[in-house]
């Protein structure tokens, strides 16, 4: 997952940590410097804990202009934070639905259905709650 390094190296300097203090109890100190030096992180997992303990929210941190790695998580992140219209705009990426497995699905169809409520579409909103359950139901 790419990630913006810098951003986090930044926000660790603001509030006077270390490196080992941002990843006591989380990893090793060498990740974080990694994470900060290559943009990069294996783990969505590793970098919530990351940013809890910076006080910052993942979705600032992800890049998040390539919809082909953007995680749900990081979708139900932006709904959060309201951030409606860029949700919006990843869940109805063409690619995005294709890349999910299939037991991903179902969140991934009430999201969609959330977002639709969200900016009033209705009947849109039902056709996915429609779509979930029905995810649901087959695996």
């Amino acid at each position: 997952m790419i990630i913006n390094g810098k951003l986090l190296k930044k926000r660790r300097e603001q509030m006077g940590l270390s490196q080992r203090d941002v990843a006591e109890g989380i990893c090793h100190q060498s990740m974080i410097s990694r994470v900060e030096k290559t943009n990069h992180i294996t783990s969505m997992t590793l970098l919530q804990n990351i940013c809890k303990r910076l006080q910052i929210n993942v979705s600032s941190v992800v890049s998040l202009n390539d919809s082909e790695h953007m995680p749900l998580s990081s979708i139900r992140e932006l709904i959060e934070t309201n951030e409606i219209d860029r949700a919006d705009r990843y869940l109805c990426t063409k690619s995005f639905e294709r890349r999910l497995p299939q037991f991903a699905l179902a969140e991934y169809y009430l999201l969609r259905g959330r977002v639709a409520l969200l900016c009033g579409r209705i009947n849109e909103s039902r056709q996915n709650i429609t779509w979930a359950l029905a995810e649901v139901t087959y695996t």
